[in-house]
Order: structure tokens, then sequence, then C-alpha cells
């Protein structure tokens, strides 16, 4: 009956989330697909941009070294990227990325296995001091950022 469906329509509008919304929509005009279930609302596998620049240069890697590969792109949108891979991991390794893109330095790693935060607390040791700082989570949990303009 058109009211009762108009009623559940009314009621999806309700859901603050985009892909729970839809799916409840779904189920109304479509009960037919229902034993789909939730499989929809899985989280989509997204690699990004900066986690794709990252590794793609790692792809270049000869053996199993950890020296630093560079990248460098002259011209209107000068680019350079310099990457290396973590030590004490087995392959895929995370791996940490210098860069500097539309003149925004960025220091970066590209993560082989998704996080579930949006920021995380970072501590770098260096010359026997310890730098505190938090990073961005970016690109579905696969890249922490640190940025500088």
């Amino acid at each position: 009956d058109a009211t009762a469906t108009l009623q559940a329509m009314q009621s999806c509008r309700q859901e603050t989330a985009a892909l729970e919304r839809l799916d409840c929509y779904d189920r109304i005009l479509a009960p037919e697909q229902a034993g789909f279930g939730g499989a929809a609302l899985v989280k989509a596998r997204y690699q990004g941009e900066a986690w794709a620049r990252a590794t793609e240069q790692e792809k270049r890697r000869q053996g199993n070294t950890t020296e630093l590969l560079v990248t460098q792109v002259p011209g209107e949108r000068p680019t350079v990227v310099i990457t290396t891979p973590a030590i004490g991991h087995v392959p895929p390794r995370p791996v940490l990325m210098f860069s500097c893109v539309d003149n925004i330095t960025r220091m970066q790693v590209a993560l082989m296995h998704p996080l579930d935060v949006h920021d995380i607390a970072v501590t770098l040791n260096a010359d026997s001091r310890a730098l505190r700082s938090h990073w961005f989570v970016r690109e579905n949990g696969t890249l922490l950022e640190s940025s500088r303009g």
C-alpha cells in the first residue's frame, strides 16, 4: 500500500549515515533483494593518491634495501617524492614518504593495514629527544600524515 510505503520512506529520512539511509530505502523499494543484507555497507577498499604514490615508487626498489628512493618532476607543478620502507616488517611494508606536492611539504606513512581512528599520537626520537605530535589518519585509514604549507 502506498501510504505504508511513504511512511516507511519517511522513517529512512531519520538515518544520518548516507549508506545506511540508502540501504533503508532499498529495503523498502526492493524487498525481494533483502537477502543481500548489509553487504552493501561494507567499507570499500580505497587507496588514495598519496598511498598510491608511495607504493608505486616502492615498486622500483631493488632487493631488500632501505636507501631513499627519490622522484623529482619539474615543470608547472614541480613535485618531489622521497620514500623508504619500514624496517622490522616483512613485505608488504609500511612506507615512510616525504613529499612536496602543490607547494605543501608532507611527511606521511603509507600503511598496509588500515587504522580505524581519525588521528594518532606519534613520537619521533631524534638526537636523544622525543618529539611528540598528532598525525592525521587519511585515505580510509591507510595513510598517516603530518603536513605543513
